[in-house]
């Protein structure tokens, strides 16, 4: 949500300032006064909403897994409000750019704190799952699980072999988040992370083992991997500390 606050101010902004700029023949001579208004202004307000319709999607993507054009329309009817609001204002300039440099600010700044506080809870919660799921591997127990009850039905459509591969590639998957997690958990309190060595081989094995199962078979076993954008941004942040 974060990251995509971010980005979203960061396009709001770029519209902002071409906008500005083909109103530079209509407001020739004025003073700057009227460009604090009418540029800073619109500026910081495109951008505020550009960045709430933004996080407003991020939101429904990561805790709803919303698809399609439903997980845009909260966001963008969000920010089409907002500028509504902003342009029936105009008839009191200096409130409304008043209103969109303290009221935008305010708003980002709880969606950020928001984010953050649910980005700590995510891990401490889906780590401690992680570290479950791991130790219940192998164990009597995991067949009678959700998961291991998943894998038994596929007994008909993959030989032994594949959901071999299926239940390592699981194992492995669940393995690298819980490194990332705790290596993210480690570097919020301010320690040192070293590198780990055995990091690279298991990216490769992870690599190996997809191509193994084949894309029939990647499309069985994916419900049961992590894969929403926050174990994807997780894992990509740890491989990037491989290389």
């Amino acid at each position: 949500m974060a990251d995509s606050a971010i980005c979203g101010f960061a396009v709001g902004a770029g519209f902002a300032l071409i906008e500005n700029l083909s109103y530079l023949h209509l407001l020739q001579g004025k003073g700057a006064s009227i460009w604090i208004l009418r540029g800073f202004g619109t500026a910081v307000m495109h951008g505020g909403v550009a960045a709430l319709g933004a996080t407003i999607s991020a939101f429904l993507l990561e805790s709803r897994q919303w698809r399609g054009l439903r997980l845009f329309t909260p966001g963008f009817l969000a920010a089409v409000a907002l500028h509504s609001l902003f342009n029936q204002s105009l008839q009191s300039p200096v409130a409304s750019t008043v209103a969109a440099v303290v009221g935008l600010p305010v708003i980002l700044g709880f969606v950020l704190y928001f984010s953050e506080q649910s980005l700590r809870r995510w891990l401490g919660g889906k780590l401690d799952q992680d570290i479950e799921m791991l130790s219940m591997i192998g164990s009597q127990e995991f067949q009678q699980t959700r998961v291991g009850a998943y894998l038994m039905n596929l007994q008909e459509a993959f030989p032994p072999a594949v959901r071999g591969d299926m239940l390592s590639l699981l194992q492995l998957t669940i393995e690298i988040s819980a490194r990332a997690k705790s290596e993210l958990m480690l570097r919020e309190i301010g320690m040192e992370v070293p590198p780990d060595p055995d990091l690279e081989s298991l990216f490769a094995e992870l690599k190996y083992l997809e191509k193994s199962i084949g894309p029939t078979g990647m499309l069985a076993v994916r419900p049961l991997l992590s894969q929403t954008p926050r174990d994807l941004w997780e894992m990509h942040r740890l491989k990037q500390g491989v290389r």
